[in-house]
């Protein structure tokens, strides 16, 4: 029957009171009551008495209740659509509206209607229906919260945002949570790419002494790990281990995939990444997992990009030991790395072995050896690989030029670049960034200015927008002739274009102000840096130095070197080469009662306390320094203590110590020390003898000749 017909039914069972006949506050026939009796199961309730009474058989009221729920059972349970649900809300509304209905049949009612909204899908008519539930004075339980909050995480896309504030709303009205519903949020979240929200509830589930799920460790590991944040998910994984102690062979997947594709893969001492991806891969044959095609694939590819060319081979016999065939991409990997550790026998070799196992070369194989014959500084060879290329049917890419462009670059063969310049034109390619950018470098260094500027220009007119590194080639092109104001043009350019100038940015503009010897424009500049937080380096600090030291202003050096300890940046040799120099040049001011040899002593010594150990330039800087100023006692102090500290010395140390009589037993010590590591050569130790007598031989033959 029809729900309209079975309301008909309901009403007709339910025995209205005559209009004369007043209603009873407990007992009576009210429609209330008789739904109640007749719903139970024979239990009854006497008028006007507390009694209780057995009665038999069912009424039509009962049998009109159970048609009504059966019907919004079955449209439940074949809710597949926003319409369906839309009709299930209809059939509530009409049951709600027979009079008498007990509360619990109402909350049947609502759950029944609930689960239509959630087979759907409805997020926000399932919370809808929550919400009439509670205007009809029917508080949800855990099972309606749970059932809402699953709905939620498995919506299409999820929504665990959601989930977590109706999580909140459930916790709020006094009902427990359960731990699987927690970790399956937290795991939902995750997934979805809220790795700081998913971080903070794992964190609050280990503040509160309890441990978290391990599906939800493991979601977090992956998700940190698909975001190419492998430091992060490494973290987890160590608290992964800790707590449970199992691993999913999926979490050692991407764990080793985002080894490969680290942002900061190349910039590791001994292949960090390498390494790791290594030890997660044993950990994942340890624990039982067998790894698949794809987890070598990314293995290689993290040694590749490390550049280590061996451990990548290694783990391609591996490969084939396995029985997993090596494809074409595998070589292209191989070869690859062989660009990174610049080893162009081993990719010569490699590149047979793939025409050898009947692969063809792509545009991806040819680049990589071309960007191998650059990296060893070979365009003659990068430039056969290109005509092979063309032979193969293969047009080059502006990849491929720009790496012909950058090896001239290198050279500093401007011709040339430009010829390959013009052959990327003529081919039908348009020059990107990248292109531009090459030569505006290769003229920056040359300290052609105007030739930069030329191709600056032709970068705008042909519709590119330079960015930052263009810019920052500008400002060393302006650096090389120590041409502040040009350098200060394009930092407003700059600033017109929206780009944050970055560390080299601001190092070039410091280089053009210590190039021209303008200290005050170099200290206003780093203090621009500093306002704008941009993280100064020792580089910066050193250049802005020079820019005083040029001068021998030890006052503006003092200044600087201070700023470079407030913000905690450690001097290097480098560094303080420069201050000596900057002592050198200096005069003694009688005014001020500046010693420069007492300034660079504490200079060095402020060095020493800053653990940096000095090398041989700053000792024979000191020399140099004392000799100028007549000091032999603190230039042999500085010798000594210096040869304690392990400082090797060398020729140009003794070349100081010859200029400087007082020094001559010292530099006899020194050349015998020299001479007993093979520094110089025997006849060293007498060179100032042999020229005293090479000068007196030519005086003999010049009077000779007069003579004659």
């Amino acid at each position: 029957p029809t729900m309209a017909s079975a309301r008909r039914r309901f009403l007709r069972a339910v025995p209205r009171p005559k209009p004369s006949a007043p209603r009873l506050a407990y007992g009576g026939p009210s429609p209330r009551t008789t739904a109640l009796a007749r719903l139970s199961p024979g239990l009854a309730r006497h008028p006007g008495s507390a009694g209780l009474r057995w009665i038999s058989g069912r009424s039509a009221r009962a049998h009109a209740e159970e048609e009504i729920l059966e019907g919004l059972r079955r449209a439940a349970e074949n809710a597949r659509s926003v319409e369906d649900v839309r009709e299930s809300e209809k059939d509530r509304d009409l049951a709600l509206s027979i009079p008498g209905v007990p509360k619990a049949i109402k909350r049947k009612i609502h759950a029944l209607h609930l689960q239509a909204a959630a087979n759907a899908g409805a997020i926000e008519l399932l919370e809808s229906a929550v919400d009439a539930m509670v205007l009809d004075d029917i508080n949800p339980d855990g099972r309606t919260y749970k059932r809402l909050i699953s709905t939620c995480l498995q919506a299409q896309p999820p929504d665990p945002r959601r989930a977590e504030s109706w999580e909140q709303r459930m916790v709020g009205a006094g009902i427990n949570k359960s731990e699987a519903l927690e970790d399956e949020i937290t795991a939902v979240m995750a997934k979805c790419g809220f790795l700081r929200s998913a971080e903070k509830r794992i964190e609050a589930v280990i503040d509160e002494n309890r441990i978290p799920g391990e599906a939800s460790l493991n979601a977090l590991v992956q998700a940190f790990a698909h975001a190419t944040r492998p430091k992060k998910a490494d973290h987890w994984l160590t608290q992964l281990k800790t707590i449970h102690g199992k691993v999913y062979g999926e979490t050692y997947n991407s764990m080793i995939d985002a080894s490969a594709r680290a942002d900061d893969i190349g910039n590791y001492l001994n292949d960090y990444w390498a390494e790791r991806a290594e030890n997660w891969f044993k950990e994942m044959k340890n624990s039982g997992d067998s790894p698949e095609g794809q987890t070598y694939r990314s293995l290689i590819e993290a040694c590749a990009r490390c550049g280590n060319s061996d451990r990548a081979e290694f783990w391609v016999g591996e490969m084939k030991s396995n029985g997993m065939l090596v494809d074409k991409a595998i070589y292209n990997l191989l070869i690859t790395s062989c660009a990174k550790d610049r080893d162009v026998k081993r990719a010569v070799r490699l590149f047979d072995d793939m025409l050898a196992a009947g692969f063809t070369p792509d545009l991806m194989t040819f680049n990589a050896m071309i960007h191998t014959c650059v990296g060893v500084g070979d365009p003659e060879m990068a430039e056969k690989y290109l005509v092979q290329m063309r032979k193969h049917g293969l047009s080059a890419s502006v990849s491929t030029y720009n790496a012909l462009i950058n090896a001239c670059v290198k050279r500093s063969n401007i011709k040339k670049a430009e010829e390959w310049f013009d052959a990327m034109i003529d081919e039908g390619l348009k020059p990107d960034e990248t292109s531009y950018n090459s030569l505006i470098n290769v003229y920056a260094k040359a300290g052609e200015v105007e030739s930069a500027e030329d191709y600056l220009n032709e970068m705008r007119q042909s519709g590119l927008t330079p960015d930052i590194i263009t810019f920052s080639t500008m400002m060393t092109a302006y650096a090389h002739n120590g041409d502040v104001e040009g350098a200060e043009l394009c930092m407003d350019e700059m600033r017109e274009a929206n780009l944050s100038p970055s560390v080299q940015t601001y190092g070039a503009l410091i280089n053009a102000c210590a190039k021209a010897g303008d200290g005050g424009r170099a200290e206003f500049w780093l203090q621009e840096m500093r306002k704008e937080g941009v993280g100064m380096n020792v580089t910066t600090f050193t250049t802005a130095i020079d820019a005083w030291a040029n001068k021998g202003d030890i006052d503006g050096m003092e200044r600087n070197f201070r700023l470079m300890q407030a913000s905690n940046v450690k001097p290097n040799n480098i560094t303080i080469t420069v201050l000596l120099k900057g002592c050198k040049r200096a005069r003694m001011d009688l005014d001020n009662k500046v010693d420069p040899v007492a300034q660079a002593e504490l200079y060095l010594n402020k060095m020493i306390d800053l653990d940096v150990t000095p090398d041989v330039r700053v000792l024979n800087g000191m020399i140099g320094l004392c000799r100028q100023h007549r000091n032999h006692k603190v230039a042999f102090n500085w010798l000594r203590k210096m040869q304690k500290m392990g400082v090797r010395l060398n020729k140009f140390t003794v070349k100081e110590m010859d200029r400087w009589g007082e020094m001559s037993g010292e530099r006899a010590a020194v050349l015998k020390e020299l001479r007993e590591r093979g520094e110089v050569r025997a006849h060293d130790t007498n060179r100032r003898g042999s020229r005293r007598t090479s000068n007196q031989n030519n005086a003999n033959r010049q009077s000779s000749r007069s003579r004659r």
